[in-house]
C-alpha cells in the first residue's frame, strides 16, 4: 500500500481504489479469523464505492470540461 500522502488526482483515480479493494480481498484469503476477514472483505466494499464515486467525479469533470473549455485551452 502507498506510504504517500492521497493526492487529489489519485482519490479521483479509480484504478486506485480497485487496487486497495483487490489488496484488501487478497489479505482477507490468508486470515483464519472470520470477524477479521469480514473486516476487509467490507474494507474492499467500501473502496470500490470510492472507485464508483471517482468514475462520477471524472464523467462529470470532462462533461463540465467539454461545456466550458476548449481543446488546447
Amino acid at each position: 500500500m502507498p506510504t504517500d500522502p492521497l493526492s487529489l488526482e489519485r482519490a479521483a483515480d479509480p484504478k486506485y481504489w480497485r487496487d486497495r479493494a483487490e489488496e484488501a480481498r487478497a489479505l482477507a484469503e490468508h486470515m483464519h479469523d472470520p470477524l477479521a476477514i469480514e473486516t476487509m472483505l467490507r474494507a474492499a466494499g467500501e473502496y470500490e464505492r470510492l472507485a464508483l464515486t471517482a468514475e462520477g467525479l471524472r464523467r462529470a469533470r470532462f462533461a463540465a470540461g467539454a461545456r466550458f473549455f476548449h481543446a488546447g485551452d
